[in-house]
């Protein structure tokens, strides 16, 4: 008896870039271009029953706003998939994989993040990067890529995931890097859940959470973002703050100078501190370690949107809600 194919919904955001046999450049703006986008990747049915649905062209700002957008797209339509596959900026991937993350808190549905090697509208804008592409790797990427998640969105993943060139990590794990013209993701702690080479290997025994489903629809909170450089001047911030719900404080110095202790102490808006390792003890503020920054960064615009009380806040900035803190 044949197996029944998984439904698979294949979310399209930005990040659309391939190439048509007759070497036409074909990207998805608006939902009339979808047709001629497909024609170009037959084998997406072959490998499961797939839906494409259109979210936002090649220009819209990936942030907040459609982060949310497609949280609520996919909490709405989880019992109709069994997985969903989000085809985005390569750029914005790890940020969009982090956000889906804290907003669809143990949705039990593997959510499969990939893209193209390039984004945006205008071919003339990036003609030289476009044509090193396609010398020194046949195109964009974006159908071996797709193809990758197609496969491993078959299977069950534990949270957001990217599946970018031969490697499948985690969201809260990756990190962007670039060789000449091409983007690869790796692990931050060199834990990745697949690994392509003939085939796809996947790490043996992947679970969802035995956690309660949580969704969140707001991710959208005015975060300012600052580091404790030397060199940066934080005269004016008690002004500044006052437009904020919160301040993220990357430490790159040890430790804080006097002044920035006194201007701190003098805010009434939460104030985290993130470093990757560790941070020195300190009376005041709230501290984020063991994770990466872009992880850092998500998870704070999350709690400062839906928490308020200073404890609340503490205490969810300090929790592993969906294995961010890394194993280094």
């Amino acid at each position: 008896m044949t197996a029944q194919k998984k439904k698979i919904c294949i979310i399209l955001a930005g990040g659309t870039w391939t190439m048509a046999k007759n070497k036409e450049v074909l990207m998805v703006n608006q939902e009339e271009d979808i047709s001629a986008w497909l024609n170009t990747m037959p084998e997406l049915n072959i490998l499961a029953d797939t839906k494409v649905v259109f979210l936002s062209g090649e220009e819209e700002i990936v942030g907040p706003e459609l982060w949310e957008k497609m949280a609520k797209f996919i909490s709405l339509q989880a019992k109709n998939y069994d997985s969903f596959i989000i085809v985005s900026k390569v750029e914005q991937l790890i940020l969009t994989a982090n956000a889906l993350t804290f907003l669809l808190q143990n949705i039990n549905k593997t959510i499969v993040l990939t893209g193209a090697q390039m984004s945006g509208l205008y071919l003339r804008d990036k003609k030289d990067l476009a044509q090193s592409l396609i010398a020194n790797y046949g195109g964009f990427s974006l159908r071996a890529n797709l193809i990758n998640a197609l496969q491993v969105a078959t299977e069950t993943l534990p949270y957001p995931s990217i599946m970018f060139g031969s490697r499948l990590v985690l969201g809260t794990k990756a990190n962007l890097e670039r060789q000449k013209n091409n983007y690869f993701f790796s692990s931050l702690d060199n834990d990745y859940l697949a690994k392509v080479d003939f085939g796809i290997s996947l790490k043996s025994d992947l679970s969802y959470p035995k956690k309660a489903t949580k969704i969140f629809n707001k991710i959208n909170s005015k975060l300012l973002i600052l580091d404790n450089s030397l060199s940066d001047d934080w005269q004016g911030i008690k002004n500044i703050a006052k437009n904020y719900q919160g301040i993220l404080v990357k430490m790159q110095r040890e430790s804080l100078t006097e002044e920035q202790v006194k201007i701190i102490k003098d805010l009434t808006i939460p104030v985290i501190f993130y470093h990757p390792v560790y941070l020195n003890p300190a009376k005041f503020g709230i501290h984020l370690v063991g994770c990466s920054w872009s992880s850092a960064i998500i998870k704070t615009l999350w709690v400062l949107s839906n928490f308020h009380k200073p404890e609340d806040i503490a205490t969810q900035i300090a929790r592993d809600i969906a294995g961010e803190f890394l194993n280094i």
